[in-house]
Order: C-alpha cells, then sequence, then structure tokens
C-alpha cells in the first residue's frame, strides 16, 4: 500500500476508536442480538446502532473498551465489609486426604467464605480495586495476620480447591482426562451438579469471577474457549467443542466421512449409532425425543451433528445461569458484550506469561537500587526461571499465580529489599524470605548466580504455609488430632 493511504486510514481508525466510547451509552447489548451477529443474520437489522455496532466492535482498541469498563466499574457500589474468616487448612488437607467432597460448601476453603458471606449475597466482593480484601483470612495455627497476604493465599487455595476433586462445582474436561487434544490442563462446569446447594456455590463462584474482572482480583481458573463463550452468550462451533472433547468432534467428523463411503442402505447397521452423546462427566443422555431408540440413519448425520452441538452447547446451562446471576451481583452482565472472550478470561486470570519487563515496571528497591550488583543477579536469575517457576515465585513473595491484567497492574507494587551484609556471614547458604501481605521478597546478597538460584527456585517449591514457626501463638486452637467424624 503506497504511503500516502496509509494516513488516511489510521486517522479513521483513530477515528473510530473515539466515536466508540461516545456511542456505547446509546446501544442495546443482550445475548440474541449477539448471536444474530455471530451466526450471521445481522443483515436482517442492519440499519440498527446496535447490530452495526456489534458487527464493528472488534475494530476498537482494547485500551478503548477497557476505558469505557474501568468508567462503569467505577460508578458501581463498593462495598467495604472485611467478614473474618477462620481456615483450618490442616483439617482441611486431612478431608481431602480421605477423600472428602464438599457438596453442601462447608469445610473447604471456598465452602468456609461461601456460608460467611452467603446471607449477604456475596455483597462483600463489591471491591473497586485489588487493595481491598473481600475478607481477612485467619490460617489456624498458622501465626498469620492478614494485611493482605493470607487473603490472596487464601484466595490461591479456593482456586486450587475448584480444579481439584474436593469440590463437585468443576471436572476436567475430556480433553484433559484423556491427555489428548487442545487445552490439555482445563476445567469444565460438571453437569451432574444440579442441587440447590450446588447451585448457590455456582453462584458464589459466579461472583469470585466479577470481583476478578471488575477489580483485578485475579483468579487463575482454567477454563477451555468454549467455557468463556458460554459465559458470553456467544454461539457454539464444532471448533468450540473441539478444545473440549476432540474425540467428540472426531466422532462427528468419522460419521460425515463414512457416509462417503458407505451405502445408505448399510449406513445404519454399519454405523449403528443412536441419536444421544456422551456429556464432560461421561454420563449419555439422547439428543432428542425417544434418542436412545432411534438409530442414525445415512440421511439423519447432519441433523445428528446439529442435535450434538445443540445438546453440549446447551450443557450446564442451569449452572451457567447461577454463576451470571453472581457476576451480575458484582459488574452488570450485559456491559461484556463490548468485549471478545479472550478479554474477559485475560481479566478474570491475568495474563498467560508473566513479563519479567512489567514486573521490572512495578518494582521498588529498600536499601538498595536497581543497579545494586546483587539486584542485577536476582533479575538475571528469574529471567531464566520458566513461566510455572515464576508463577511460582509470584506465589511465594504475593499468594497469587498471576499478574493482573495491564490496567490494573499498579494496585501494588512489588518490593525487594536486600538483606544487610552483617545478617549472615554467608549469603550463599540462606534462603530468601517473603512478606505476601507486600508483596515484598527480602533478597540475600547471593555471590553467584548459582547460589542464587538454587535459593530462591528451594523456598517457592517448599513453602507452602505461612508463618509457621512453632510458636505458642502459632497453634493455639488447633491440636491437630481428628477423628474420623470430622
Amino acid at each position: 500500500m503506497p504511503s500516502k493511504d496509509v494516513q488516511p486510514r489510521v486517522n479513521a481508525y483513530l477515528s473510530f476508536n473515539q466515536n466508540f466510547l461516545k456511542v456505547i451509552p446509546y446501544v442495546i447489548l443482550d445475548e440474541e442480538m449477539i448471536k444474530e451477529v455471530t451466526e450471521g443474520k445481522a443483515e436482517v437489522q442492519a440499519d440498527t446502532l446496535s447490530i452495526l455496532f456489534m458487527i464493528s466492535k472488534s475494530l476498537a482498541f482494547k485500551s478503548t473498551k477497557y476505558s469505557y469498563i474501568k468508567k462503569i466499574a467505577d460508578s458501581l457500589p463498593t462495598n467495604y465489609d472485611e467478614p473474618d474468616i477462620q481456615l483450618n487448612r490442616r483439617l482441611i488437607m486431612h478431608k481431602k486426604d480421605r477423600g472428602k467432597v464438599d457438596h453442601k460448601g462447608e469445610w473447604t476453603t471456598f465452602g468456609c467464605v461461601f456460608k460467611t458471606i452467603k446471607d449477604k449475597n456475596f455483597e462483600s466482593l463489591r471491591k473497586a480495586n485489588s487493595s481491598y480484601k473481600a475478607w481477612r483470612a485467619t490460617f489456624v495455627g498458622e501465626g498469620s495476620i492478614d494485611a493482605g497476604g493470607p487473603y490472596r493465599e487464601s484466595l490461591t487455595n479456593i482456586t486450587d480447591e475448584l480444579q481439584s476433586a474436593c469440590l463437585p462445582l468443576l471436572i476436567k474436561t475430556q480433553n484433559h482426562k484423556n491427555d489428548h487434544g487442545l487445552n490439555r490442563d482445563c476445567w469444565t462446569i460438571n453437569p451432574s451438579s444440579t442441587s440447590p446447594s450446588h447451585l448457590e456455590m455456582y453462584k458464589f463462584l459466579g461472583a469470585l469471577i466479577g470481583m476478578a474482572f471488575r477489580a483485578g482480583h485475579v483468579i487463575d481458573l482454567k477454563f477451555p474457549p468454549i467455557f468463556w463463550k458460554k459465559f458470553i452468550g456467544d454461539p457454539i462451533t464444532l471448533d468450540d467443542l473441539n478444545g473440549s472433547d476432540a474425540y467428540a468432534v472426531q466422532a462427528i467428523k468419522d460419521l460425515e466421512k463414512n457416509k462417503d463411503s458407505i451405502p445408505a442402505d448399510m449406513f445404519e447397521d454399519a454405523m449403528n449409532l443412536t441419536f444421544t452423546t456422551q456429556l464432560s462427566d461421561g454420563s449419555t443422555v439422547p439428543i432428542c425425543e425417544g434418542g436412545a431408540n432411534r438409530k442414525v440413519s445415512y440421511d439423519d448425520v447432519a441433523e445428528y451433528h446439529r442435535l450434538v452441538l445443540k445438546t453440549r452447547s446447551e450443557e450446564g446451562s442451569r449452572q451457567m445461569a447461577k454463576m451470571r446471576e453472581g457476576f451480575e451481583i458484582i459488574f452488570p452482565m450485559s456491559i461484556l458484550g463490548i468485549l471478545n472472550w479472550r478479554d474477559i478470561e485475560e481479566r478474570v486470570r491475568g495474563p498467560s506469561e508473566i513479563s519479567v519487563t512489567v514486573l521490572k515496571s512495578i518494582t521498588e528497591y529498600s536499601s538498595c537500587s536497581a543497579d545494586n550488583e546483587f539486584v542485577e543477579r536476582f533479575w538475571r536469575v528469574f529471567e531464566e526461571f520458566t513461566n510455572d517457576e515464576r508463577s511460582m515465585f509470584l506465589k511465594f513473595v504475593w499468594g497469587r499465580a498471576r499478574l493482573p491484567p495491564s490496567e490494573r497492574i499498579r494496585d501494588q507494587n512489588f518490593k525487594i529489599y536486600l538483606m544487610d551484609s552483617y545478617k549472615f556471614t554467608d549469603h550463599n547458604i540462606h534462603f530468601p524470605e517473603a512478606h505476601t501481605c507486600f508483596f515484598q521478597l527480602d533478597l540475600p546478597r547471593y555471590t553467584t548466580d548459582e547460589a542464587c538460584k538454587s535459593k530462591i527456585l528451594y523456598a517457592i517449591t517448599a513453602c507452602g504455609e505461612i508463618d509457621t514457626d512453632g510458636s505458642s501463638y502459632s497453634y493455639q486452637g488447633d491440636g491437630g488430632n481428628y477423628d474420623d467424624s470430622d
């Protein structure tokens, strides 16, 4: 493209983004409209402002959309309550080890917070930013005083519990179970969890997602794209299903392929397939009335394909509705219509990659400067860490596994405190210390990269509890003896 033609296009693009914000208040956003646009039916009402907006929203800069989200968030009511939550992690671990499942939300970290704040409809999760805690966490027997670190640690514990067998809300996707296809580390809604207690717990989960979205309290929930698209009401495609259940999609493709190679009069007997499909929990359900007794014929392949996709798209719809209800308590669902699923996932989970440059940009130094030799050694070593190791480091110093999204990155700075030279005779044999309440690392004066790397890696992998110093204060109220009724 000639350079003379570039500038007018750039100007038009910038003008569009400036006017994008002005138009939003006059646009009606709802799920049906989103479906019309994404399913290619928008031409029916192409003259309406809302439809035109939905068609063109992909042209808006992320920063433009996020500035509007921030404007909405700043206008919402904020709750300053911080209810006290007593968490006995030894008891929780004891129950987990015995294979217990917290079906009523009573004894897990998730359950303890849930039962404490549910009577006020989870309104304590309405926080303006991540510097405000939604509750005060006390870890029984661990000597913790919550100035932020134990709270963030409890939020990480909740995330870990949700993605485990001790809570009934989420299960591994088929791709995760089978170690096959895309997104092999993901979890999804358990279609079998439909009791009244389960649905209220899903509502709490939705409120947690809303808090993460609004305030930047990132929670690392590993959902596949199909989950996020269902959450915002986007239509589901076969590619989306493939991202969570590749075998199901392959079965559909094989069926269509066999249609070309098997004669019509032999197809039904050869395939021996009924109008049923398997859900994420392994249960088999009919995809139409009488489907368990109806065989798929040569002429039924397209209908079978459509009904399987429809059934899988609607899987967990009751649970998803409760999660949206919970989200709505914290942030209006309708506003999500200006975003795509990737935007929402990043705001909830934080960026997938932990950037050294970003972490450096929010770092403060105490008793040292950025060009100090020991600090430079730390950053040199940190750059060599894998992303998983960087995530463990963040949990060690902050109680979180990911950095917040870009617009929330400066809610709290990372601090490096260089230990005094006289504290140890040989700094190389000592471990770093962390203060999760203040997002702070106390760094020994390591004289080699090898010592720095080995001691930090050991610390971030071995440290699992807060302030377990064995003092009389720490173990007050927890004898550690649990009988079979616990």
